[in-house]
Parts: C-alpha cells; structure tokens; sequence
C-alpha cells in the first residue's frame, strides 16, 4: 500500500512528525501546498493529512478536506493528524474533531503533542499568539494545561512523541493488511 503524508508545519515539529511517519511506513512526506491532486491521486492507496493547531483549528485542513470527496470516490485511506502545544486528552480531542468539523468526514484521527518556540514566530502570528496568551492569561478559571501554556513565552516547549507516531504507523500497516486480504 502507497501512502503519502501531506502536511503544513510553523515550527517544524509537524513536519518531523510526518517524515518519521512515511519513513516508518515506506511512505513519502510532502508539504500540502505542493502536492498536484489530478497528477498524485491515483498514485497512492492512504493519504495522512498532519496540521499544525491554532485556537484549535487544524491548519490546512479546509484545503485537505477540499479533495475529500476525491479521495473517498477513489476509495483511499484518510487519516489526519493535528499536532499542538496542549497534551492531548479525550476532551481536547472531541473538541479539535468539533471545531474542524472532522465528523463530519470518514477519516481516522490522532492528536501529537508539538513543540513551540514562541521566539520564533514572525509577525502576524508573534501578535496572535501574544493576544491569546495574554487573554488566558486573565482568564479567572485558568486550568492547569492553559496555566503550562503560559510559561512557554519564555521557555520553548520540546516534544517529540515517537509513540503516538507510531500507533499511526500500525493503524496503516492494519489497513494496508486488510487491503491485502480483500484484494487476495
């Protein structure tokens, strides 16, 4: 089974993450914007889609999803990744599935941890970003996660969660077996 990882990174931890993912899976890895639908659909069999998150939209997924009916009219495998700064929880992730309105699709969905350097982002996103933290900053029912989040203004955030990477890794390796038995 051919998969590509397609995804958009700010920090670079997205992007991390898919290279390791295709290279776990014999895959490739390509950033969204550069990847030609008409010309690389019929190439591959699963299509992982990996976003970076703010204010708990999942970047590029509207274009991602764009090509949805494409993709399953073609009968490829979708899956979608979302990779941010908050530790991913059960309710962090019904909530990233609401917002980007991911059940609405068939696709199979993972939160990663990111990493973050908030003295690395550029103008508009250094203002953005300034604005949200200090709003939750003010915020008199700060829970513990949103209270962590503050600290990163000072200190950059390093994760890398080569786990979770590789629970998508054996989630392609299962469909790409019952691939084989239906094709057997």
């Amino acid at each position: 089974m051919k998969t590509i990882v397609l995804y958009v990174s700010k920090m670079g931890a997205t992007k991390a993450y898919a290279e390791e993912l295709a290279k776990l899976v014999g895959g490739d890895a390509m950033p969204l914007k550069k990847f030609r639908w008409k010309k690389g659909l019929g190439a591959y069999d699963c299509f992982v889609f990996g976003g970076w998150v703010m204010g708990g939209k999942i970047q590029g997924i509207d274009t991602f999803l764009s090509h949805y009916d494409e993709m399953n009219d073609a009968g490829k495998d979708i899956i979608v990744f979302s990779c941010g700064m908050s530790y991913p929880t059960p309710e962090g992730r019904k909530e990233m599935i609401s917002i980007n309105v991911l059940d609405l699709y068939r696709v199979r969905y993972y939160q990663v941890q990111g990493s973050f350097d908030f003295q690395k982002l550029k103008f508009p996103w250094s203002m953005m970003m300034k604005f949200t933290l200090n709003k939750m900053e003010a915020d008199p029912n700060l829970d513990d996660n949103k209270k962590a989040l503050l600290s990163f203004r000072e200190r950059p955030l390093i994760v890398h969660d080569e786990a979770k990477i590789e629970k998508i890794a054996r989630m392609i390796g299962m469909i790409a077996a019952e691939r084989d038995k239906k094709s057997a």
